[in-house]
């Protein structure tokens, strides 16, 4: 499931918007990159289709109509066009690929969809497997000081909360990390391991403490907990243990100002190698850096 485009009309303060998210040939592209100049709205595209992936869906937790809209409107519209592939085709009982959604906000109440229950079904199917697409958004506050509380199932809980707004979705990784180790799936840990390390070389994944909790070794040889360890260091955790224990290998990564905490070009760097690991997904990001920006840039026009 890859998203080809987004049209807007009387969405919070954006003036009315269209992006296309596909290559001349009309295939998805890989990587898109949203940018402008400051308080244009590159979040409020990212949250556009949060809403309504999370409103197609019924799953992941659906926001607050009233925090979508402008101040002066009753309502607002969202349009967006998918594609979907052979089993998400065969699930649905269509042979079309290409999807159409329109979904109208309101002040009050719900509002309306008009989709294809193909698009529906794609968009509410939700599981962990690496095969199934999923929309996943990485908000600009990734870091969460919330408690590890235990769960009895990640797949579930990230059913509810993977297109929430907040960091404290991200907050049960390290029990689901530790899940991992105590059923037997040592290669799923040892590619979140590796991953991790790709992203923040200077610190290597080390094991689980005995409270079950992640451990890391720095340069300096020292073991470490992960709620110390920099901002940087925790931002390349939730990437790599998210990347792998929600399966995200065909999913749409929708990922804000992936810069913050990284020296200036490394984003850049982040952005490919999450990429490689993750060859069949589709990123959507949304940044000011420039390097970052030198990769299938689209810039966002001004506010009303």
């Amino acid at each position: 499931m890859k998203l080809l485009q987004l049209q807007l009309k009387a969405y919070r303060g954006l003036a009315e918007l269209n992006v296309s998210f596909s290559e001349a040939s009309g295939a998805a592209r890989p990587i898109t990159v949203l940018t402008g100049p400051p308080c244009v709205g590159l979040t409020s595209v990212l949250e556009a289709i949060v809403l309504s992936a999370a409103r197609l869906g019924g799953t992941g937790g659906l926001p607050d109509p009233t925090d979508h809209l402008r101040q002066d409107a009753a309502g607002a519209i969202l349009l967006t066009s998918w594609e979907l592939d052979e089993e998400e085709q065969r699930r649905g009982g269509t042979r079309s690929a290409l999807q159409e959604a329109k979904l109208v906000i309101r002040r009050a109440g719900l509002g309306a969809i008009d989709a294809d229950p193909a698009l529906l079904a794609a968009h509410h199917t939700y599981d962990h497997k690496p095969t199934t697409s999923k929309v996943m958004y990485f908000p600009a506050a990734r870091v969460s000081n919330a408690a590890y509380a235990p769960i009895r199932d990640f797949e579930n809980e990230q059913k509810q909360a993977h297109l929430l707004t907040t960091a404290d979705k991200f907050s049960s990784l390290p029990r689901a990390l530790m899940g991992l180790v105590l059923s037997g799936q040592n290669e799923m840990f040892d590619r979140v391991k590796a991953l991790f390390h790709e992203l923040a070389p200077s610190c290597r994944l080390a094991g689980l403490s005995s409270a079950g909790q992640p451990e890391f070794s720095s340069r300096s040889g020292g073991v470490v907990a992960l709620r110390r360890l920099s901002t940087t260091e925790r931002n390349a955790f939730v990437f790599a243990a998210s990347s792998v224990l929600m399966g995200l290998e065909q999913s749409l990564v929708l990922l804000d100002t992936p810069e913050t905490g990284l020296a200036a070009g490394e984003a850049a760097r982040w952005l490919t190698v999450l990429a490689g690991s993750l060859p069949r997904a589709q990123f959507i990001v949304a940044s000011r850096d420039a390097a970052l920006c030198a990769q299938q840039a689209v810039v966002i026009g001004g506010r009303t």
